[in-house]
């Protein structure tokens, strides 16, 4: 580094892949979400039949790559981009492994998505992102976390959540299905709406007296006399301040009712992340950037290795901060090692780099 004998790194100077940019209103990014034979794809199928129906100017993204046929079209298919069938072949996979592996593969080119959302953004007023059926391949995986994520700072951003209302009707799996959406919603930490579909089958009346009365759920949930009764009774307790944070809405796909409602919630629940969740991105690409910068003065330091690459691949498009004066050079990140060595010594030495955006900082 300058004045202090240490190491001396050159690195071209690049502009920021991903930025966080103004407050933006739209589009409002939905994040589609559902357990396999929820009617995800039908809701999905709805939904775009409705944007056109009302000339919207929407994106659909579609992220399963092992469906067979959607019944609507989308701008950005998965498919086009990695071969699910090839992908199991090659790396001798199941199901399961092949589409997690799949979804992998595409998150290191989500930066490029978002490029091509980026373009048409000032004309869209939606993005509707279709996920696998099998939802865990989403929700708990890197790739999940770095597509929700990587949206979540460019656009307001919503998760949808979508049950099959005629298998909630018992009490156990109603309380099942609101422990599994709890999990998500403090996992991904966005606006979380529940969508109840199929009520052309079964009214969502009764979800939405549980979840408002805790006396009716008690008195349904009795009836069952296993272990599994007395510990939803128990649970229900727990999630009342988690019902009260939710926006709930009861639509079915088939026949359209609830549409209307379902997009109104959505514009509620985008005027809460402006409100609420928008600093939470922004606290959290900080502490992101900070993880990043510890990476990069390892490896100036000791040798760059494998698995920091690896790092970089995945988390440098969200977390690279609005322009590189927001980087100490590694030159900086030496003296500031050196520094700590030597209990504080040679102060003002920093060089470049001191500079950045205020507004992020």
């Amino acid at each position: 580094g300058r004045g202090s004998g240490g190491p001396s790194v050159s690195l071209p100077k690049a502009e920021a892949r991903f930025k966080l940019g103004p407050a933006r209103r739209n589009p409002v990014a939905c994040i589609v979400l559902g357990m396999a034979g929820s009617g995800k794809t039908t809701l999905m199928q709805r939904i775009n039949v409705h944007i056109h129906e009302n000339q919207t100017p929407s994106y659909v993204i579609n992220l399963d790559p092992a469906v067979g046929a959607l019944p609507y079209g989308c701008n950005i298919d998965i498919r086009d981009t990695v071969n699910y069938k090839e992908v199991m072949k090659q790396y001798q996979l199941g199901p399961n492994g092949g589409i997690m592996t799949a979804l992998n593969l595409f998150a290191t080119k989500f930066d490029q998505v978002m490029d091509l959302v980026e373009k048409k953004a000032d004309e869209l007023q939606y993005c509707f992102i279709d996920t696998p059926g099998q939802i865990e391949v989403f929700t708990w995986s890197a790739s999940g976390n770095i597509i929700s994520e990587m949206t979540a700072y460019s656009f307001p951003t919503v998760v949808v959540y979508v049950i099959d209302t005629p298998r909630t009707t018992n009490p156990v799996t109603f309380m099942s299905n609101m422990l599994y959406a709890c999990s998500i919603m403090y996992k991904l930490k966005l606006p979380f709406i529940l969508v109840f579909n199929k009520t052309d089958v079964a009214s969502a009346d009764f979800a939405k007296e549980w979840m408002s009365d805790l006396d009716k759920f008690q008195e349904a949930v009795q009836q069952e006399q296993a272990y599994a009764g007395s510990l939803s009774a128990s649970m229900a307790l727990v999630l009342d301040e988690f019902y009260s944070q939710l926006r709930t809405v009861g639509v079915s796909a088939v026949t359209g009712d609830g549409i209307d409602e379902l997009f109104g919630a959505i514009g509620d629940a985008a005027d809460e992340y402006h409100r609420v969740y928008r600093w939470g991105c922004r606290l959290r690409r900080v502490g992101a950037l900070f993880c990043w910068c510890v990476c990069v003065c390892r490896g100036v330091l000791g040798g760059w290795s494998e698995e920091q690459d690896r790092f970089l691949a995945l988390y440098a498009p969200p977390v690279l901060p609005p322009c590189s004066s927001c980087i100490p050079s590694p030159e900086t990140h030496c003296l500031v090692m050196q520094k700590a060595n030597d209990g504080g010594k040679g102060e003002g030495e920093a060089g470049e780099g001191g500079g950045g955006c205020q507004e992020e900082v």
